[in-house]
């Protein structure tokens, strides 16, 4: 008897398995660019930096984790939503977690840099802003995070040469990093400035940081 009722359990698996529906290649494929979509607006919405925009670029990366939650962008998007809220216990596991999701993914690095930064562990998230530009030479962005890292800590003459790397891998003209280049420069030789070094875009003006890419 129990052999039948086996035999009968593992005959209704094999037939549910087959119903699984395989999504078409069109499908696939608008669902991808569907994916790409929801990251892109929540960046967008994320700059606005009120709760409103908050809640909307929640939504959006949250539907896009329903579509592709095990890529690395989901958990760092919501770590810097999580961030922008003041959250930064929960912001920075996030990006713990986008680590794990892709050890490769350079920007989690970074930005768990940053929380461990303002935590006060310095040589730890130099560590890992080292390991960000290891994984991806070019992602000016983290390498502008890590020069002015290393311009707050007083090493001027490292975050000067950082941020002209910086400046010469981004694919477009990037004036906060001409102006970055020309503080540290001037910091060496002791002139007064009147102003601070930038961050990217909007991570500049909410004092914090981000970048999706």
């Amino acid at each position: 008897m129990n052999v039948r009722i086996a035999a009968a359990v593992f005959a209704i698996l094999v037939c549910c398995c087959g119903c699984v529906k395989r999504l078409s290649p069109e499908e696939q494929l608008r669902r991808a660019q569907k994916f790409e979509h929801l990251l892109t607006r929540s960046v967008e919405l994320l700059r606005k930096g009120d709760a409103a925009s908050l809640a909307e670029a929640e939504a959006a990366v949250h539907l896009a984790k329903e579509l592709r939650g095990s890529d690395p962008r989901v958990s760092d998007a919501l770590g810097c939503i999580a961030w922008r809220r003041q959250q930064f216990s929960t912001a920075k596991t996030y990006f713990r977690e986008a680590i794990h999701a892709d050890s490769n993914y350079a920007r989690a690095y970074a930005h768990y840099a940053l929380a461990l930064h303002r935590e006060g562990a310095e040589q730890e998230a130099e560590a890992y802003f080292r390991e960000a530009i290891a994984r991806s030479p070019l992602d000016y962005r983290s390498r502008a995070n890590f020069a002015v890292f290393l311009g707050t800590s007083g090493r001027l003459e490292e975050a000067a040469v950082e941020t002209r790397k910086a400046l010469v891998g981004a694919p477009t003209v990037e004036p906060w990093l001409e102006h970055n280049v020309a503080i540290f420069e001037k910091r060496q030789s002791r002139e007064d400035l009147p102003s601070r070094p930038q961050s990217p875009d909007a991570e500049h003006r909410a004092g914090e940081h981000w970048a999706s890419e």
